[in-house]
């Protein structure tokens, strides 16, 4: 996945301004440290996803730790459903979580080389102006 960059809970703070420079249809995947397992997953809010995580992890046993991002694309949810395909072996049974290390996890990612990242947001923009256009003169007659 070319260098997912990990941010601890001393640089998470830097995720907001992610978050402020994604564009519509943009995201990213990320791996969370959660416990003795990780969960991986996608976002538009990296920032306020961790927080909540963080959040509800209290109420449980587990620790969120560390956090691993890709850089920001548009096919972020077809790379996620690739990663949970890749380690689907690693999956707790009936839960989001994966029994690996998050260092390891993170190696892995890094090391995939079949994966792309894509930014049609331009092209989905266009796309979507075109819909709202089409709408507006369809109602308006």
């Amino acid at each position: 996945m070319k260098n997912m960059e990990i941010y601890t809970k001393e640089t998470i703070s830097y995720l907001k301004g992610i978050e402020k420079s994604l564009k519509n249809y943009q995201g990213i995947v990320y791996v969370i440290e959660y416990g003795d397992a990780v969960k991986i997953g996608y976002t538009k809010n990296p920032y306020q996803r961790y927080m909540s995580l963080r959040r509800n992890a209290r109420y449980g046993e587990s620790v969120i730790g560390r956090i691993a991002i890709s850089s920001i694309h548009t096919n972020y949810k077809e790379n996620e459903k690739l990663l949970h395909n890749m380690f689907a072996a690693n999956r707790k049974q009936n839960t989001e979580l994966f029994s690996i290390p998050f260092d390891e996890c993170v190696s892995q990612v890094n090391s995939i080389d079949n994966i792309t990242f894509e930014d049609r947001s331009d092209e989905l923009d266009k796309k979507g102006e075109a819909f709202t256009g089409f709408m507006k003169d369809y109602t308006m007659g």
